[in-house]
């Protein structure tokens, strides 16, 4: 992911070292909206199911039938 998709990476690499910073400060840190944030971090999600374990993507501001989806998945990672 490293050489493919840098922005994802940096985005990534920052949340994990960094978990409590908010999508604003990540967009504040490289200089992009917080909507690009998540995209970046649902993206690595994709491509990389076990991150969901290390990342925590916020759903609220997603449409609510997949939010609704993204809630009853975590759920169910938690049983």
């Amino acid at each position: 992911m490293k050489e493919k998709f840098p922005a994802t990476f940096e985005i990534v690499d920052a949340k994990i070292a960094e978990p409590n910073l908010s999508y604003s400060e990540l967009a504040e840190r490289f200089s992009c909206r917080k909507q690009n944030v998540q995209y970046h971090l649902k993206k690595a999600v994709r491509m990389f199911p076990e991150l969901s374990f290390a990342l925590i993507v916020d759903s609220r501001f997603i449409g609510k039938n997949q939010a609704l989806k993204n809630y009853g998945k975590a759920r169910m990672r938690l049983k």
